[in-house]
């Protein structure tokens, strides 16, 4: 026989073969045997067909089948079934499932209870199931319990504990795990402090984990458990700026900006301090509105700095809060407004900014916009001095 006869033979034999397990298995489904159902689910998500996966899903589950009952609620959970999430319809689903002892739906149970999905939060009850779970070998179940143990999460908090699981999890391959380790071990926490078992842990995560590949980056550039290298901290830099995380985004700029490994480029370094400004992180906004008040890499341009302080601001950071202020009092590139700048130093200093607590101290003294408050200037000034700031401690001692 032809060879290319011969192929094709075998292939509608295989094709009349398949079609025949189907049509056997449809027929044990139509009669009500969820196993069979649950079979032609797996057939139908092998194919990408949602619509009959999701029929003999729905029957599977409805005939008691644990694993279908789970993926099912797993369906309910993301909004698969029909584009709305059912949280509540999901938790009835893993409970099901649970109740005969399926892992991954013990699992889920878990964490609906320990996030308030489906049902009222619980941290106690949601711990209790995970630890059930990573009792019985599941790994993410196993990195939850762990966690929960470290922080304190519906349980009593015991490192011992958290370090048992953390590592059962880590020899699992789950990355989370091996990166919290990596934690641990990197600031001693727990644990004796260890950069080469840092270093490990994180290099284990780092191609499939971006906080992981973070953190990799930061020994490298800081020589954690390993040798200094500015080229390969910045190639994790880039694996964790693959997925927009922002810290990543903005270590790139510093490293075009300073040069580290690279040919300094202050254009290109701009071009990623402004990405992840515009992506919401603080420190790069903080840095292009003082790129832009100092016309550093981009044109000088108070409106442009007074926007990013703003927006540096609004998500708490002192300093930015500081320079606005600065720019109240002094009147750049803002009308001088001495009751805007003390509200600026106010939030900076309650912030903590040592800068701001001295010019309040100052303010209240002379008594400039407001009225002379002697008590006021000797609690700004107290907090600042004891930052270490000399000449805050010159004027309360006048005082």
């Amino acid at each position: 026989m032809n060879p290319s006869m011969l192929l094709i033979c075998l292939f509608l034999a295989a094709a009349n073969v398949s079609a025949q397990h189907v049509d056997s298995l449809t027929v044990l489904a139509n009669n009500g045997d969820a196993s069979a159902q649950f079979q032609l689910v797996r057939l139908y998500m092998e194919q990408d067909d949602h619509v009959q996966t999701l029929h003999w899903l729905k029957r599977s589950a409805k005939n008691g089948h644990p694993e279908a009952q789970n993926i099912l609620g797993v369906y309910y959970e993301r909004g698969l079934v029909d584009g709305t999430p059912d949280p509540a319809k999901a938790f009835e689903l893993y409970t099901a499932s649970a109740n005969q002892h399926h892992v991954q739906a013990i699992h889920n149970l878990g964490l609906s209870y320990f996030n308030g999905r489906g049902t009222a939060a619980n941290q106690t009850t949601g711990t209790a199931l995970l630890k059930k779970a990573a009792d019985m070998g599941d790994v993410p179940s196993q990195y939850f319990t762990g966690a929960a143990y470290m922080n304190g999460f519906g349980v009593v908090k015991n490192m011992d504990t958290a370090l048992y699981y953390l590592e059962a999890a880590a020899n699992g391959n789950d990355p989370r795990a091996n990166n919290e380790l990596g934690v641990l071990y990197e600031f001693g926490n727990g644990v004796q402090q260890n950069g080469h078992q840092a270093f490990t842990h994180y290099r284990k995560a780092a191609d499939t984990y971006y906080l992981a590949a973070y953190n990799l980056a930061q020994c490298y550039f800081k020589g954690t458990g390993t040798a200094i290298d500015y080229k390969l901290s910045l190639h994790w830099f880039e694996k964790a700026a693959a997925v927009d995380y922002l810290p990543a985004i903005y270590n790139i700029g510093v490293f075009y900006d300073k040069g580290y490994g690279v040919t300094q480029n202050i254009p290109l370094a701009t071009e990623y301090y402004l990405r992840a400004a515009d992506l919401g992180y603080d420190l790069a906004q903080f840095n292009m509105a003082n790129l832009y008040e100092a016309g550093q890499g981009v044109e000088h341009n108070l409106d442009k700095a007074l926007k990013y302080y703003q927006m540096a601001a609004g998500q708490g950071f002192a300093r930015a809060w500081f320079n606005i202020g600065n720019m109240y009092f002094e009147g750049r590139g803002v009308e001088k407004d001495y009751t805007k700048a003390i509200d600026c130093y106010t939030h900076a200093a309650n912030g903590g900014q040592a800068g701001a607590q001295f010019n309040l101290g100052l303010i209240y003294k002379t008594g400039i916009g407001v009225t002379p408050d002697l008590e006021r200037a000797k609690h700004w000034l107290k907090l600042a001095a004891e930052q270490g700031d000399e000449e805050a401690q010159q004027e309360l001692d006048t005082l």
